[in-house]
């Protein structure tokens, strides 16, 4: 048996049950300043920077679960971007020149 997404109302019509903004924000896009924020301080590792980044939010119910997946999302996406750089497992701010280009 497949799952759906619809239901039937007291009709018999389907209607839908989850409706999806055109624009979503996921949690990697949202915590990329905080990152920007810890590195701006020095190098840090994954690791290092999930555990500053779990204090920076606090007990805040906006993120939850696997945080370490998130940060790591987080930290492709500004590699690939070119403001970020990592060498070794070592995180940190690109050079200004390098984040021009």
């Amino acid at each position: 048996m497949a799952w759906r997404s619809i239901s039937f109302c007291n009709t018999g019509a389907p209607k839908r049950v989850f409706g999806y903004a055109s624009v979503m924000v996921t949690p990697s896009t949202s915590i990329t300043p905080l990152i920007l924020e810890k590195l701006g301080e020095g190098e840090k590792r994954s690791l290092t920077l999930v555990v500053s980044i779990r204090r920076s939010l606090g007990r805040s119910a906006f993120l939850k679960g696997d945080l370490s997946s998130v940060v790591n999302a987080a930290l492709r996406k500004l590699i690939a971007s070119k403001k970020v750089i990592e060498v070794d497992g070592v995180y940190s701010l690109a050079p200004v020149e390098a984040a021009a280009d």
